[in-house]
């Protein structure tokens, strides 16, 4: 029997066991995280509300609603803001390390559109064309059709899922990706 042959079974038990504890811990924050509380749009009754849900409960094409201070439970295209401006602020400290404020844009042309709050959920049919997810988070080319009209998304009208909400009271965004396909995800 070779006289190696113990040593290499302690330290490859050793590291399966620093393995699994590793993974517990990875899982049970990640179970932490997917738990936190977001608002979902709902319509029940012909009544359109934001409904507290969970952030594993968020699906691609929801309207979420982010509130200042909140992270961003998904990648969302931000379709309108508390800002008349139609401006968001960001802090992406947790997916580029950056402590300074990143501005993000609604798309002007939905958040102009509409009077109230009311007609601009109620009557907003469109759908999104973008990129396949990717790890890049300076970069997004995508199109949001509305009727007949096409317009044009950039890396402006993304919100990052890790980034979170400041100076800003509110903002509604469109769930563009979701769980391992987000750039913080596929970042780390």
């Amino acid at each position: 029997m070779p006289t190696n042959l113990g040593p290499l079974l302690f330290v490859m038990f050793v590291s399966m066991l620093k393995d699994f504890f590793e993974d517990r811990k990875r899982r049970a924050s990640d179970d932490e995280e997917n738990c936190n509380p977001t608002k979902i749009l709902c319509e029940i009754d012909g009544q359109l509300y934001f409904k507290e849900a969970r952030w594993k409960e968020v699906k691609i094409g929801d309207i979420v609603r982010v509130e200042q201070d909140e992270f961003f439970p998904s990648d969302l295209i931000c379709i309108k803001t508390a800002s008349e401006k139609h401006i968001a602020y960001v802090e992406t400290k947790n997916l580029d390390g950056e402590t300074n404020l990143k501005h993000k844009l609604a798309v002007k042309e939905l958040a102009q559109g509409f009077s109230d709050e009311e007609s601009c959920l109620r009557d907003l049919h469109a759908s999104v064309t973008c990129e396949a997810p990717n790890v890049q988070i300076y970069k997004f080319d995508g199109v949001l059709n509305v009727g007949d009209s096409k317009i044009s998304l950039s890396h402006e009208n993304l919100l990052l899922r890790g980034s979170a909400l400041k100076n800003t009271e509110w903002v509604w965004g469109v769930v563009t990706y979701v769980g391992h396909e987000t750039r913080l995800m596929m970042n780390s």
